[in-house]
């Protein structure tokens, strides 16, 4: 899927301090653009033969959909809200089985099912002189992406089977004022929103009389880019000003299962959940005065499963199992090279989160049998809160606090 959704209002102006198209209202301005997207595809393939009974399945979908919404060259006087909105709501869950059975010599069956959300989803005031009630300009994501995938196989001879499942969401998401002068009554926000959940779920079964192998891999990858700026030379002056960038994964897992049944079993599984998120909010080579509260925040939350398990049962059985859960995530609040800064107060805040949690389990069983397992957690992190560069602030009335 490769589709666009664009809500905008376009002037001929380039500079701010030109002449621009104006637009004057009693009430508020809104500029809106959504996706929803729902994507599911189910796909079998089997196979039964005397001698040799082969088959596979193989289904993808790539969603890569933009979703943009802003103002550009644009002069407003609008007595409430002036809201810039882009929103994304996409899902994608796929499911895969292959099979293949051999009355007398040998199956061999393959699944394999590959989920994709990317893109970029956009939302940014630029060029612009607005005067309003409040300002918003806010670019969310909402996502999710499965994968299952089965494999089967069966033979007198013997028996191959293996099953792959992909997952991976990494669209970017920004919310942008720059080189806007922006002037409200009360609150100016520019919000950056990124939720992702992915699961894949593999299972690789075969049995024989004489050698079965039975494999399966499952890999997650969540690497979500969520970005709130105010760049460029932009003059905001409000009540409260708010600059904020949000990520969270409630849920990255990957599991696969490998069993096999023969006079020779063997199996293997290995299972990859990984995040890899970034979560920015900085204000860059701009003037910020507010009466009140002045914050710039990035918040990052992610959790991570992993779980292999593999059974070989035969006179000769053994079995190799690996997982692996892993985060290596950017949370970073910055103010950087500012013309001036007046508030009433400040705030300037990072805080990443990150769980991993890695389950294997082994086991084998026969005259002479033997499994190995290996189970791996690590998190790489790096969160960080900043001002830097030389610049005036008058912080009246309140606290200047800067906490990662």
């Amino acid at each position: 899927v490769n589709t666009g959704s664009t809500a905008q209002a376009v002037g001929t102006g380039a500079d701010v301090h030109g002449i621009l198209p104006r637009i004057t209202a009693g009430g508020g301005v809104n500029i809106n653009a959504f996706s929803s997207h729902m994507l599911t595809g189910d796909s079998y393939a089997g196979t039964f033969a005397g001698t040799v009974a082969l088959s596979a399945d193989v289904i993808v979908v790539n969603d890569t959909s933009r979703t943009k919404a802003f103002a550009d060259g644009q002069k407003m006087t609008v007595g409430g809200l002036v809201n810039v909105g882009a929103d994304a709501k996409r899902t994608a869950k796929l499911k895969g089985f292959g099979a293949a059975v051999s009355l007398f010599g040998v199956g061999a069956g393959a699944s394999v099912a590959t989920a994709t959300i990317g893109g970029a989803i956009d939302a940014y005031i630029k060029n612009s002189d607005i005067g309003a009630g409040a300002v918003t300009v806010s670019a969310s994501s909402d996502d999710k992406a499965t994968a299952e995938a089965i494999a089967a196989s069966g033979g007198l001879g013997a028996a191959i089977s293996g099953a792959a499942t992909i997952a991976t969401i990494d669209p970017t998401v920004t919310a942008t004022v720059d080189n806007a002068i922006l002037t409200a009554g009360n609150a100016v926000e520019v919000l950056a929103t990124a939720k992702s959940e992915a699961s894949t779920d593999s299972i690789g079964v075969a049995v024989a009389g004489g050698l079965a192998v039975g494999g399966s891999g499952a890999d997650t990858t969540i690497a979500t880019k969520a970005k709130a700026s105010i760049i460029n030379g932009a003059n905001i002056t409000a009540g409260s000003i708010k600059v904020a960038a949000l990520t969270s994964t409630p849920s990255a897992k990957a599991k696969s299962l490998g069993a096999a049944g023969a006079l020779v079993g063997l199996t293997a599984t290995v299972s990859t959940a990984e995040n890899k998120a970034e979560t920015l909010a900085n204000v860059t080579g701009s003037t910020l005065k507010a009466t009140g509260l002045v914050n710039v925040d990035a918040t990052s939350s992610t959790l991570q499963n992993a779980d292999a398990s593999g059974l070989a049962l035969g006179f000769v059985a053994a079995g190799f199992n690996d997982s692996t859960a892993k985060s290596n995530t950017k949370t970073q609040a910055t103010l950087t090279g500012l013309t001036s800064l007046k508030a009433g107060s400040l705030t300037v805040n990072a805080n990443g989160t990150d769980d991993n949690t890695a389950v294997v389990v082994a086991g084998s069983g026969g005259l002479v049998a033997g499994s190995a397992a290996s189970g791996t957690t690590r998190a790489d992190s790096n969160t960080k809160a900043a001002i830097d560069g030389t610049f005036t602030a008058d912080i009246t009335g309140g606290d200047a606090q800067l906490s990662a």
